[in-house]
């Protein structure tokens, strides 16, 4: 009848979501003295928590398959992760951050693995000094991920990733995606600036 025919259709769909796997994409929070910049978009009257918005996260959000769903943790706007932080239950997380976030990178990356959870970093920090990072991840990203995300996430769903992901090719930023800013929603307006992706940075590896 048309009424089970409703109920099956329900049904493949409650499935579809029970299997659908999670990721969690973090930017943490910089742990010493805040940078001058990050002071002042924190000034009450502008209703600012931080400079610009983590295109990189979101660039990989958009490189996901739809099949995945990804959700967006900026520290410095949802603050920073801990124990009473209600979270989903993740099936991925992935660190990114600089130089300055490698201490809120370590507490994050730690703080999900005692939970069993794969975690992964990557960003300019980990491009930079891999062996920093190694016993606290389960996988690293080298360089660019415009080519290796992919690759990860279906060695992943294979279970079979690699240790280390290192992209050695320079991507071509015209097929690069536009960032998904649909984790984000409703949190834009604590941001001073928008980053818009016109290059990509230095062609050299000096």
């Amino acid at each position: 009848t048309g009424e089970n025919r409703s109920n099956m259709g329900g049904l493949r769909y409650n499935r579809c979501l029970t299997q659908m796997k999670i990721i969690l994409l973090v930017n943490p929070d910089i742990e010493s003295l805040v940078a001058p910049f990050e002071a002042i978009t924190r000034l009450p009257t502008l209703d600012k928590r931080t400079f610009m918005t983590p295109l990189a996260l979101s660039t990989l959000a958009a490189l996901t398959p739809e099949d995945i769903s990804v959700d967006i943790w900026d520290e410095p706007v949802h603050g920073r992760i801990h124990e009473a932080t209600n979270l989903k239950k993740y099936d991925l997380v992935g660190v990114t951050g600089y130089v300055a976030h490698h201490q809120g990178a370590i507490r994050v990356a730690r703080f999900f693995k005692r939970q069993g959870i794969t975690v992964v970093g990557g960003g300019p920090a980990v491009s930079a000094s891999p062996e920093r990072y190694r016993d606290d991840f389960d996988v690293l990203f080298i360089g660019e991920a415009e080519y290796t995300w992919p690759q990860f996430l279906a060695d992943w769903e294979a279970g079979i990733p690699q240790k280390e992901y290192r992209q050695v090719v320079k991507p071509d930023v015209t097929q690069s995606p536009l960032p998904n800013w649909k984790s984000l929603h409703g949190a834009l307006s604590h941001y001073m600036v928008a980053g818009v992706q016109t290059t990509r940075g230095c062609p050299f590896d000096c």
